[in-house]
């Protein structure tokens, strides 16, 4: 008997340790913001396209990550990502709010209040797949 307690013990234990791993490692991504192709650019295939931002930090990281996407605005699927570490001014609400995207036939730029700068050109995400 007392070896089926130290059995169920044990498992319990793994199994609680497997929990508290997996909410260091994991989480779902989270859309924090997104900015739509404006109709005066025209990329002549699948338009409009949209940048998205998502927070893919794990649940208890003290750091935040990002993936910028250029996509396709009605699917959000398929097209172009960059892993992309924000100033530290992120935190500071409404920052995303604040960014800006400029978009142009040779591609898509995104604008950090900070003046930093991410550029995706329109062949890697026009019709990437």
């Amino acid at each position: 008997m007392r070896v089926v307690a130290w059995v169920a013990a044990g498992c319990l234990a793994a199994g609680a340790a497997v929990v508290v791993l997996a909410m260091f490692l994991l989480r779902w991504p989270v859309e924090v913001h997104r900015w739509v192709q404006p109709p005066t650019v025209n990329y002549q295939r699948w338009d409009p396209y949209a940048v998205r931002v998502l927070e893919v930090s794990p649940v208890l990281w003290p750091w935040k990550r990002y993936e910028v996407w250029v996509t396709r605005a009605a699917s959000g699927r398929h097209g172009h990502m960059r892993d992309y570490g924000f100033d530290y001014e992120v935190r500071e609400e409404g920052y995303f709010g604040r960014c800006q995207v400029e978009w142009t036939s040779e591609g898509v730029t995104l604008v950090e209040p900070t003046g930093y700068r991410l550029f995706f050109p329109a062949k890697a995400f026009v019709a990437v797949r």
